[in-house]
């Protein structure tokens, strides 16, 4: 009865025959778990930041025609023909209207940014009713 109870005794302090592997196989598949959702976050954090980057690029752009129309510094024409430089690709839309207040004209600037595939998107849209210079040739 002896050898049954010592026998018993050393199962118990052994482990079972792959035990370790099991523990080891699940660590690696937590970890490259853990793995696939940081690149996953990182990945859209850069996405969301190059978003940004390119609506802080596109309203710099649109103040800017606003503000070179309103000083006179140039006309639609002119700011719609700019060059923006290839690795923006977007483009200036400038539209006038006379607005019901006396000697200003309401501006619309809307700079788009065309994808790829040639399909325009509207990133930015400023209005601001300005006093366009006579000599400009504005809407008045």
């Amino acid at each position: 009865m002896t050898g049954g109870v010592r026998r018993h005794r050393t199962r118990i302090g052994r482990p079972r025959r792959g035990a370790i592997l099991l523990e080891t196989l699940i660590a690696i598949a937590l970890f490259a778990g853990a793995a696939l959702f940081v690149i996953a976050a990182l990945r859209e954090s850069s996405a969301a930041t190059e978003r940004a980057a390119l609506r802080t690029r596109a309203a710099d752009l649109a103040r800017s025609a606003i503000s070179d129309l309103e000083a006179g510094l140039a006309t639609e024409t002119e700011i719609v023909r700019r060059e923006l430089g290839e690795e923006d690709a977007l483009r200036i839309e400038v539209r006038t209207t006379p607005s019901s207040f006396e000697g200003l004209t309401l501006v619309e600037v809307a700079v788009r940014a065309v994808a790829d595939d040639g399909v325009d998107t509207v990133v930015v849209t400023m209005r601001q009713l300005v006093r366009l210079p006579r000599d400009r040739g504005g809407a008045r």
